[in-house]
């Protein structure tokens, strides 16, 4: 019975590193496909970068429903995500296919709600994703989504220019995610604003 326990727990959290796997091969692809124009690269990035994002899908059902939910999959689970959709938002701007100004949001975002986590985690204080912090994640999804069939469409049935055109129109949904993500990180100072008052008052 403990060996199936095991079987399960590995094969969950397997899932959960593919995505770091799947975040390394998206970069090495779009880095390529910049050298050389190969569209296969671009084409094959979204493929795994969808089957990736699916991973995410299925760990979590997985683990709740073989009850096998553990504090290893509640911390690395939005680390992998994040690092997902960062490293394809980092090399679909460094393609100019995203403005570097949000990719910037997202990270400072990240780094300073990890850095408030850890912070809180050490006060014993546990700060679980919110609404808004898994509703960011699965903007940020649909948003490289989007880049990725709308450059694909303009370069198959347009030109270039036509991306370039509708440019944000195409980065409708990373202007969003980037408007959630702020507002999701807001969520995270509040534990650190009450216990700096906490101390003051004591």
């Amino acid at each position: 019975m403990k060996k199936k326990i095991k079987i399960k727990f590995y094969f969950v959290n397997s899932l959960t590193f593919f995505r770091i796997v799947a975040a390394l091969i998206i970069a090495s692809f779009l880095y390529f496909f910049s050298k050389i124009n190969n569209f296969y690269l671009f084409y094959t990035s979204f493929v795994v970068f969808i089957l990736a994002s699916l991973s995410d899908l299925f760990d979590g059902f997985l683990a709740r429903k073989w009850k096998i939910v553990s504090e290893f999959g509640k911390v690395f689970d939005p680390i992998t995500d994040k690092i997902l959709t960062t490293t394809t938002f980092f090399f679909l701007a460094y393609l100019s296919l995203v403005p570097w100004g949000f990719v910037l949001i997202f990270i400072l975002r990240d780094v300073i709600v990890d850095g408030i986590r850890i912070f809180l985690a050490k006060k014993n204080i546990n700060v679980a994703a919110n609404f808004w912090g898994k509703s960011k994640t699965v903007l940020q999804i649909i948003a490289i989504s989007i880049i990725f069939i709308g450059y694909s469409i303009s370069v198959e049935f347009y030109d270039k220019n036509f991306y370039n055109k509708h440019f944000y129109l195409f980065n409708l949904g990373v202007i969003i995610s980037a408007f959630i993500a702020i507002v999701s990180g807001l969520f995270y100072i509040s534990p650190i604003t009450k216990l700096a008052k906490d101390k003051i008052a004591s």
